[in-house]
């Protein structure tokens, strides 16, 4: 593949560390790599994970209070918790990024750009593996079926992320599997 010339992909972008969510747009080039789309702010997005991450490990006493004291209706408990984790992980998925797409719209942008080399590019995988980093553990119940529904199209790597200094996972979907491999070769 030539990289003399810039490459794009229109890819849909899952909520990872990077913090971009739904439609994105990637540029390579030679030396480096852009993506633009709709991002949420870094204590957000924290706050946002933490919220589920507690609903779900309150699950566990949960389950141990109704067996030690013997009152089985307590189990209603777990129902709730797991309920209000789907509400708060659905309506947040939806609404966080929507809103930042408005902003971006309202500001006559695509939304937020970041560019980072080539060479900064680590650990980068087609299919399973993207919701590493204790992502797992916030969405267990997603990750089976996203999985299954975009094998072959999924592409995540880890990258340096210029508000927070740190890498984070960038994950992806695209079009086809041809345009994920030849993504993948360019990166490489």
């Amino acid at each position: 593949m030539n990289l003399n010339k810039e490459s794009k992909f229109e890819g849909y972008h899952f909520r990872t560390s990077s913090r971009f969510g739904n439609r994105i747009e990637i540029s390579i080039n030679k030396e480096s790599v852009s993506i633009i789309g709709p991002r949420i702010g870094v204590g957000i997005y924290k706050a946002w994970i933490l919220i589920q991450a507690v609903l779900l490990f309150l699950i566990i006493p949960a389950i141990i209070f109704p067996i030690i004291f013997g009152v089985p209706i307590y189990l209603l408990i777990i129902l709730a918790l797991l309920f209000l984790h789907y509400i708060i992980s659905a309506v947040g998925a939806i609404a966080l990024w929507e809103l930042a797409n408005f902003l971006a719209f309202d500001k006559n942008k695509k939304g937020d750009r970041e560019t980072f080399s080539i060479v900064d590019i680590k650990d980068i995988r087609i299919g399973k593996g993207w919701e590493r980093n204790g992502l797992w553990f916030v969405i267990p119940y997603v990750i089976p079926m996203i999985n299954m529904t975009t094998e072959g199209l999924c592409v995540s790597f880890e990258a340096p992320d210029s508000v927070t200094g740190k890498n984070v996972v960038y994950a992806f979907i695209l079009h086809s599997k041809e345009e994920t491999k030849t993504f993948v070769d360019l990166l490489n």
